[in-house]
């Protein structure tokens, strides 16, 4: 009998195939069924809910193995706890989000970009319940493919030169990751997660495992300096692209440093902290400082991104409880933000012509979009009672006793990203006459704003609840990051 863990996965793999062969025939009808197939997948991945035991706070779902290649200890195997839960709960929400906004979008070979979307979909929900390094390791990769094709097919005038720059990087950031999991099993004779995490593996070991995984995700984090990328990818793919790239693809990273460092090699994760503090502090003020510089919507939003993911990695070289729930609370927050502010800039960009922040005065006279990017933008930068906020203050709360002078230097880069939006605003809202676009003239699909704000507008809800009201995620998280840091000892 298949499993809910199994269902999951195989709908929309079966789904992209099923979109593929009718595309061919009717568009229209692959683009709805594609649709449907994410709303699937949102409708069962919230129905885990009925699994969840309040009491003990953990998922009464029972792991799923499937044997495959004994001798090599090669299993489809799945699990899932509370950190993989409520990145699953992210992943089918903002993929049904993107799969609906792709509608006033994408125009030219639907039937391919859906079918694309829901492989994608497939590999980013096997990343976060893989229980087996190499099928852990197939889906990494599995989730590379259909992304560099919709970068490389839809996105802007460079698109090949972004798709092809990032499937490099990412790629070979993956060998390294593939290699330490070679050389675990070399020495530990087996690729299952949950057994490696129970053994006890030598330092040595543990080590030169965790270069190897710090390399593979630190990629697509992205860290500084490996991160040139992201920018790039950013800005040439669509706007629903950038939405996958930033909400779930980065998620990928966050998740690696916990499921892969903190639960296998804590030792070398800590053998790696001064490495970790000291990208992250990097990162932090390097993106704050590059974003100053853009001129272009989107790659300020690119490189704000860095900005707050780079202290997923201060978190985990932290590594105490209230750390490693901020990188948690920091990853859930971050996907819904910033894909909010992708979606925006691919709006404006849709219907004024230009993400040029100098020429976006034009948009003051659609007062329900300039209230989105206020709001988004203030959520961006971290103010109370966002998701953001809640999300940094637990990692800075968290990091002052261990690094003190560290954490304050870093503060001042979250002072920096305020000053951006705010110096993003005050271009939108106080632009010359003469500097602005006429909203109106640019315009194609005037009548389809509505129904995109409409979309857009429902991230909104989740960052003022876990702004509100953070222990609803707390609660589901806490008990898988408490057996995480008993493993760390």
């Amino acid at each position: 009998m298949i499993g809910i863990l199994t269902t999951l996965i195989t709908v929309p793999l079966i789904g992209a195939i099923i979109v593929f062969l009718i595309g061919t025939k009717n568009k229209k009808l692959s683009r709805l069924l594609a649709q449907f197939i994410t709303f699937a997948e949102l409708s069962i991945s919230w129905s885990l809910f009925a699994f969840y035991d309040r009491i003990n706070k953990r998922l009464n779902i029972e792991d799923e193995f499937v044997r495959w290649i004994d001798s090599f200890s090669i299993h489809f195997s799945l699990s899932i706890d509370g950190i993989s839960f409520v990145l699953v709960l992210l992943s089918t929400t903002i993929v049904f989000l993107v799969a609906l906004q792709s509608t006033f979008v994408i125009e030219e070979n639907e039937h391919l970009y859906y079918t694309l979307l829901l492989l994608f979909e497939t590999g980013i929900l096997g990343v976060f319940l893989a229980s087996n390094l190499i099928i852990f390791y197939i889906f990494w990769e599995l989730v590379l493919v259909p992304m560099f094709f919709l970068i490389g097919e839809w996105g802007g005038e460079r698109k090949r030169y972004a798709a092809v720059k990032f499937f490099i990087f990412t790629h070979v950031g993956s060998l390294f990751m593939l290699l330490s999991f070679l050389y675990l099993f070399i020495n530990m004779k087996t690729f299952s997660i949950i057994e490696l995490s129970q053994k006890d593996i030598p330092e040595i070991v543990q080590t030169i495992a965790a270069i190897g995984i710090f390399l593979g995700v630190a990629v697509k984090l992205p860290a500084v300096p490996i991160h040139s990328w992201l920018p790039d990818a950013h800005v040439e793919a669509p706007s629903p692209v950038s939405v996958l790239l930033a909400g779930l693809l980065l998620k990928m990273a966050g998740y690696g440093f916990l499921k892969l460092g903190l639960n296998i090699v804590p030792e070398g994760i800590k053998v790696l902290r001064p490495v970790l503090i000291t990208l992250g502090v990097v990162g932090a003020f390097y993106a704050a400082f590059a974003a100053i510089a853009q001129k272009d919507l989107k790659r300020v939003i690119a490189f704000t991104s860095i900005n707050h993911m780079s202290f997923i990695m201060i978190a985990v070289a932290v590594a105490t409880p209230l750390a490693i729930i901020g990188a948690v609370f920091q990853m859930i927050s971050h996907g819904i933000i910033i894909g909010l502010m992708f979606f925006l800039s691919g709006i404006i960009q849709h219907h004024v012509g230009t993400r040029e922040i100098n020429l976006l005065g034009g948009i003051k006279k659609k007062p329900v979009l300039t209230g989105f990017l206020i709001v988004g933008s203030i959520a961006a930068f971290g103010a109370p009672p966002m998701s953001g906020f809640i999300a940094e203050m637990m990692i800075f709360f968290a990091s002052i006793p261990v690094y003190p002078w560290v954490m304050t230097v870093a503060a001042f880069s979250i002072v920096i990203t305020s000053v951006i939006y705010l110096w993003l605003l005050t271009r939108v809202l106080f632009t010359n006459k003469a500097e602005e676009v006429v909203f109106e003239d640019l315009v194609s699909h005037q009548n389809y704003l509505k129904y995109e704000l409409s979309i857009v507008g429902l991230l909104f809800i989740p960052i003022f609840v876990l702004g509100f009201f953070p222990n609803l995620l707390v609660s589901i998280i806490e008990q898988a990051v408490n057996q995480l840091l008993k493993i760390i000892g």
